[in-house]
């Protein structure tokens, strides 16, 4: 290849790395090594690591802090709060980069966090980053945070579809050997989810009360059910939950989910639907589901005042 030609090859590829290069991947694009001190010399490229260079000019982003912590440590990918980032997970900042590498391989650098396995964690590239799957990085990041914020983070990727349900599990299993901290809190929040019935909450709403119907002495509920009284086959108008033993709808209302003057008037429009359906509806607002024993001994009265228990 010629010598304009390697140039050429080698930008190409620095441009898809975030303006960052290795000399092992300069040299295999056909540079010499005669032809990387003079841009180091020139200032062209700067030393960023030892045998990785960031190309003066490019962006200096914090992606490609991390894309030059993974080319500093061969088999190396992003991971845990890191990838979190990069799969753009709520809550989580862009900060030191974590790299999980394999065990065996050098696990000193001083651009970032390392954790080390030794058996290789499901990898994908995002934003050109070789970084931790969706599901592994769930698993990743769940001993390091509160379990409220890991069954939103769960709730949110299996709603969004960015992730299956089997994936997740499948990550579980392959961290199960490794006794990680993980399994102590996504383990359950799996238990919870494997049933066909249930429904990734789309709000905080729905998950406050999905954990009062969930409590001790209710009877099976169903989550997200089409109502009979309205809609068309093509698209069901849905109730938020439905207590087939005592023939109850339960509606979560909040400010944040029901502000506007038709919004209203639609939710009573929806309640005379199901009375003329022989159903009972029970709203509950956003600060009500936050005691959810006074939610589950309403809705106990509400049944046996009208003979349905």
């Amino acid at each position: 290849m010629s010598t304009r030609g390697a140039e050429a090859a080698v930008t190409r590829l620095a441009s898809r790395q975030h303006g960052v290069i290795t000399r092992s991947q300069a040299l295999a694009g056909g540079m010499t090594r005669r032809q990387i001190h003079r841009r180091l010399e020139s200032d062209r490229w700067r030393r960023v690591q030892s045998g990785v260079y960031a190309v003066n000019g490019a962006p200096t982003t914090w992606h490609q802090r991390v894309m030059s912590a993974v080319l500093s440590i061969d088999g190396a990918v992003a991971s845990h709060r890191c990838a979190a980032v990069l799969h753009e997970f709520d809550g989580f900042s862009a900060g030191r980069p974590e790299l999980t590498v394999p065990t065996g391989r050098s696990s000193r650098s001083d651009l970032a966090r390392i954790h080390r396995t030794s058996a290789a964690p499901a990898t994908t590239r995002v934003d050109g980053i070789p970084c931790t799957t969706l599901a592994q990085t769930l698993v990743d990041v769940a001993p390091l945070v509160a379990l409220r914020r890991l069954e939103r983070l769960l709730d949110d990727a299996l709603a969004s579809r960015r992730v299956s349900f089997d994936d997740v599990v499948g990550r579980l299993a392959w961290a199960r050997p490794r006794k990680w901290g993980s399994l102590a809190a996504l383990g359950p929040l799996l238990e919870v989810r494997a049933t066909d019935a249930w429904v990734p909450p789309q709000s905080e709403l729905e998950r406050r009360l999905a954990r009062a119907l969930d409590g001790a002495g209710m009877p099976p509920w169903t989550p997200q059910v089409p109502a009979p009284w309205e809609g068309t086959e093509e698209h069901p108008q849905l109730v938020d939950a439905f207590i087939p033993t005592w023939s109850i709808v339960v509606e979560g209302d909040g400010r944040r989910w029901h502000t506007r003057v038709e919004d209203f008037e639609r939710d009573r429009a929806r309640d005379h639907g199901a009375l003329s359906f022989g159903l009972l509806v029970v709203r509950f607002t956003w600060e009500q589901l936050g005691a959810p024993q006074r939610v589950r001994h309403l809705l106990h009265e509400v049944a046996h005042s009208h003979g349905r228990t």
